[in-house]
């Protein structure tokens, strides 16, 4: 979860992902619309390039490779903007993605949320070319960071 300027959150999708997109047009239909939350599919479009995986087994001994060789990527992923603080909180202390879910879906805010697809950049944290990708984007598109 990270707090913006404007007392809202966005509720981040899972541990070791990274997202980044336009924000502008999705502010607007937060604040025109007045949804307890604002869902957002999130497909990720951009060319994953080469990529090689060894695999192994429940005992680490080598299985084959995993070769990938590039095109666009069909990952989805779901994230959510929220005004209210209450879902924000209940977002953070959720135990995983799953839960946190099912816990909004229970509160009986998610019939008065907005939701809407966009395209998107995803990064796993926890791989090394994904999160220097990510700098450079941010590095490039980000001039003068606050």
């Amino acid at each position: 979860m990270r707090d913006t300027e404007g007392g809202g959150a966005i509720l981040a999708p899972q541990p070791f992902l990274l997202v980044l997109f336009e924000l502008g047009d999705l502010i607007d239909m937060l604040n025109w619309l007045k949804p307890k939350a604002l869902l957002i599919r999130l497909r990720d479009g951009q060319d994953q390039g080469y990529r090689e995986r060894a695999i192994t087994d429940n005992e680490d001994r080598f299985l084959r490779f995993e070769r990938s060789y590039g095109g666009a990527s069909s990952c989805l992923t779901r994230v959510a903007l929220t005004h209210d603080r209450e879902i924000a909180k209940l977002w953070q202390g959720a135990l995983d993605q799953r839960s946190g879910w099912r816990e909004f879906a229970e509160t009986g805010a998610a019939s008065r949320s907005g939701r809407h697809t966009t395209s998107g950049c995803l990064y796993g944290a926890d791989v090394d070319r994904d999160a220097m990708q990510l700098m450079r984007v941010l590095v490039q598109s980000w001039p003068r960071p606050i």
